[in-house]
């Protein structure tokens, strides 16, 4: 996978993701009545804009996994497209959810997973190490926190816990060593 044209192509796959889902929603306000009060405007017809845009993000998103190097991604595109032309209304095609107020895209859940998928790809993921340790981490920040907003003092809690905490993360995060040696006085 060529990883640079991935990168290269994000952001203008996200601006149409972000109209496509702008048509949807707007096809759920005019459905069921709705306002959004951060209306800045819409579509004269937003199943149309819901259509076409899908319909570019599909020849979009052909091209960039052609240049990316990645025949399978394509070849599985290729393969589901016909599922969401042949509906009904073709790529305008929405299902309604009446007892939740709900409006979904069948085409538009599967190029979102799939720039989803991309964006993944290319971006810097934590190792599994990474993630324990961060999840570790949360109770020592939230004794400094608790310090911070209501001034109730670390030395509620246990000396060896401070004492890892300080340990832990006073080489990430200096202030943890500050605070928890101040409170071990």
């Amino acid at each position: 996978m060529d990883k640079t044209v991935v990168k290269n192509s994000i952001g203008s796959l996200d601006q149409l993701l972000s109209r496509a889902k702008s048509a949807l929603s707007q096809i759920e306000q005019d459905r069921f009545g709705l306002v959004d009060d951060s209306d800045t405007g819409g579509f004269v017809d937003p199943k149309a804009a819901l259509g076409d845009t899908l319909e570019e993000l599909h020849d979009i998103l052909l091209v960039v996994l052609e240049a990316a190097e990645m025949p399978e991604a394509k070849a599985s595109m290729i393969e589901e497209w016909p599922t969401f032309t042949s509906a009904k209304d073709g790529l305008s095609h929405v299902e309604v959810d009446t007892e939740f107020d709900y409006c979904a895209s069948p085409a538009l859940i599967f190029v979102k997973r799939l720039i989803e998928a991309l964006r993944m790809s290319v971006s810097k993921q934590i190792s599994s190490e990474e993630a324990w340790t961060l999840r570790d981490w949360r109770p020592c920040l939230r004794i400094r926190l608790d310090w911070c907003i209501d001034g109730r003092s670390p030395l509620k809690t246990s000396r060896t816990f401070r004492q890892s905490c300080t340990i832990t993360w006073a080489p990430v995060f200096p202030i943890f060593a500050k605070t928890l040696k101040s409170a071990d006085r």
